[in-house]
């Protein structure tokens, strides 16, 4: 296997490298690698890990995958991704995302712990990793290639916007991490709340609920502003939704959703506003929630990111707004002591966004 994985390495350089003379290869290396990719994946993604040099096999053919859907021409894509295959591949490619979570071995199995026991600490670690060394990272590669194609508004954005429309689902998935209502959720509503797919050998109803629906919330944050098609808006999402995610639990991916949509809000200045209100509370009781200070003052730059962005591209601060901003300051301040004691730059920060 080391050898396939020199050798699949090398084509994915010469592709890159000499795009020009490697045209009339293209379509036979990614007929090549896609079935690769699916014989390597196994039957479920639980059987997708195991083994680094599998894993660097199977990251090397989605990044090939990634790199041709992003040079090459709209007529070669157009007749490789079919409806079909992209109605298999697209859900495929989600439940990698957190594919180390699913995998049955110990490595794995410490993960979910890990997760189980210290969330915050485990989203930092989880934060590091690149395409160039794991599987979710590479399958995020292949994702947002796809999604920039010309094509995607027809077969992959009316199915990713039409998962994030089921707010009973979302729902459910939000009680079951908070831990709130929990008990009342029956296996039932669990198996149906779950976004993708279910099955027995990927853990328990509850994590796989948990992390499929993470999956969906990463896929539309690479999609952005692409989604706001048909039904689907993203205010309309976040007052259902994101907003009360944020109230509800001390989430640091609802905080990572919140960041990524603001770039798209732009030339939405009634988005920005209706955003601002109730996120501006939520992300303090988020930052007082976390252990560690990197998420802390990243919650605290965000808030200071808000309103810039709001004062640009909306107008004036109101009153209700301005309390809500101001008020949790003082105590930031004087808190700020010890290995805390950066929160003061973030309080300062916030000061002069508002003045």
């Amino acid at each position: 296997m080391e050898l396939l994985c020199i050798q699949s390495n090398f084509i994915v350089e010469l592709h890159a490298t000499h795009q020009a003379s490697f045209k009339k290869y293209v379509e036979s290396f990614l007929s090549l690698f896609y079935e690769s990719y699916i014989i390597s994946i196994g039957e479920n993604n639980c059987e997708v890990s195991g083994c680094a040099a599998k894993d660097r096999l199977i990251i090397t053919f989605l990044q090939f995958i990634a790199n041709v859907t992003s040079s090459s021409d709209d007529a070669l894509m157009a007749s490789f991704f079919t409806p079909s295959l992209i109605q298999s591949l697209v859900p495929q490619l989600l439940l990698l995302f957190p594919s180390h979570m699913y995998i049955n071995n110990d490595e794995s199995e410490q993960d979910r712990e890990y997760w189980q026991d210290n969330p915050e600490a485990f989203f930092l670690w989880d934060a590091q990793k690149s395409s160039e060394d794991d599987i979710g990272c590479s399958a995020q590669n292949l994702f947002m290639a796809l999604i920039e194609s010309s094509w995607s508004k027809d077969h992959i954005i009316p199915w990713l916007a039409g998962l994030l429309t089921n707010v009973k689902a979302q729902q459910v998935c939000i009680s079951v991490e908070a831990r709130s209502d929990a008990t009342s959720v029956t296996p039932e509503s669990l198996i149906a709340s779950i976004p993708l797919s279910y099955n027995k050998s990927c853990g328990n109803m509850e994590q796989q609920l948990i992390l499929q629906w993470e999956a969906v919330y990463i896929g539309a944050g690479l999609a952005g502003d692409i989604l706001e098609t048909g039904s689907f808006t993203f205010k309309s999402w976040f007052e259902s939704i994101l907003g009360p995610g944020l109230e509800l639990f001390a989430n640091v991916e609802s905080k990572t959703s919140l960041e990524t949509l603001l770039p798209y809000c732009e030339d939405r200045p009634d988005l920005l506003q209706s955003l601002l209100e109730p996120s501006i509370p939520a992300l303090y009781a988020l930052a007082s929630h976390c252990n560690y200070l990197e998420n802390r003052t990243a919650c605290l730059e965000l808030v200071s990111t808000f309103i810039s962005f709001v004062k640009v591209f909306a107008g004036e601060l109101s009153p209700v707004v301005l309390n809500a901003i101001a008020s949790p300051l003082p105590s930031i301040w004087d808190d700020a002591i010890d290995q805390n004691l950066l929160l003061k730059r973030n309080v300062l920060g916030i000061v002069s966004c508002v003045a």
